[in-house]
């Protein structure tokens, strides 16, 4: 559902506050896995982690359904990649390594700034190799793989043009990924080995999403937005979400853990089959769902167009939060109940993420005010 807001789609940037809250609830839910006793797995919050699996995918989804709205020169996809996509991925990295003391409690911010110590040897690999092990940072390797998405457009281009041959070529390409990178991946994890040879077109999994979110494009453009009515379709997308996060974690349970009682954490991958699901069914969802009050359109789309800046940093909040105890904090005000704890940890995360991300704009828009003026 398109706004008057500077063209901007209010489903669009609903998808985008769901799938930054996701991450943050995943990164919140990677370090709860292990019980007090640091060698089993706490059940309930592996169960609940399966639920927020299509955080990233929904921003890969957003993206194939924007990739192809204009023909894109190569000198500005270049510019683009450099300018909004690795300089705040490389701005990240650095902050991350650079005040890595304090965000974990070793060190005041002042001593960080007076007497700085760098891991160089992190610092130019993550830089260099685009590595996802980054310290404080390891979540950049999305805009990383933004990037290598934006090296393909040109051949994902050609693809994505509306014409019967091209159609039909997309759409094939696109059920051959899904049949190697979700179905057999997901197949030959559960036997514990290959059991059958299958083609990949493309050998990166995220054009998997970036192709799927253009033929949502599709199907947003010529059926949801001119459906009268679309609760059919929403109880679709819920119906897809739930099931295939219980699928994800009943694969995670009854195959992953009992394997051998270790996470491996081979089904929560973005490209295994349950999250493939989940993720198909809450950008289903997310598109036909009817949002007639233009406050909470306001609201939305102010808060969407602050995702951006909310992701690069949220990571580094919830790591110095952490470590100033906040969340023992809570644990001693309302229990131990894993549930309640993940909820009101993860929307605290959200929300100073959110708030941060508010400030800089705001710092950014005071000074090109000023430049612009001057």
């Amino acid at each position: 559902m398109a706004t008057n807001d500077k063209k901007k789609n209010v489903n669009i940037e609903l998808l985008r506050i769901i799938g930054c809250m996701l991450v943050v609830a995943a990164h919140y839910f990677m370090n709860h896995r292990l019980a007090e006793d640091g060698v089993s797995y706490q059940i309930p919050v592996i169960f609940m982690e399966s639920f927020v699996r299509s955080c990233t995918p929904i921003f890969f989804l957003i993206t194939g359904f924007f990739l192809f709205d204009r023909e894109k020169k190569v000198r500005e996809t270049i510019r683009y990649v450099v300018l909004k996509i690795m300089v705040p991925a490389w701005v990240i990295i650095f902050l991350g390594n650079f005040l890595d003391r304090f965000l974990n409690g070793q060190a005041t911010l002042l001593q960080c700034l007076t007497s700085p110590r760098l891991d160089l040897q992190n610092l130019s690999y993550s830089i260099l190799m685009w590595h996802n092990g980054a310290i404080n940072a390891y979540h950049i390797w999305f805009l990383f793989a933004l990037a290598y998405i934006y090296i393909l457009y040109p051949v994902l281009k050609l693809l994505c043009t509306e014409n019967p041959a091209m159609t039909c070529t997309r759409r094939y390409v696109l059920l051959i990924s899904i049949g190697y990178f979700v179905c057999k991946e997901t197949f030959d994890t559960i036997v514990g080995h290959q059991v059958f040879f299958f083609p990949a077109v493309f050998a990166y999994w995220p054009v998997v999403y970036i192709l799927l979110g253009y033929e949502f494009k599709l199907f947003y453009e010529t059926k949801l937005q001119k459906a009268e009515k679309t609760f059919l379709y929403q109880m679709l997308g819920l119906g897809l979400f739930v099931a295939g996060s219980l699928i994800t974690f009943g694969l995670s349970y009854f195959v992953d853990l009992a394997g051998n009682g270790m996470y491996g954490e081979a089904f929560i991958e973005f490209s295994s089959f349950g999250p493939f699901v989940s993720s198909v069914g809450i950008f289903l969802w997310g598109l036909s769902v009817r949002i007639g009050n233009q406050k909470v359109q306001k609201v939305i789309l102010s808060m969407g167009k602050n995702t951006f800046v909310a992701y690069l940093v949220h990571l580094m909040i919830l790591i110095k939060l952490r470590s100033m105890g906040m969340e023992e904090v809570i644990s001693g005000i309302v229990g131990t109940n894993p549930f309640i704890n993940a909820v009101i940890c993860v929307v605290i995360y959200f929300v100073v993420a959110m708030g941060v991300a508010y400030l800089y704009n705001w710092i950014k828009r005071v000074i090109l005010l000023h430049v612009h003026l001057s």
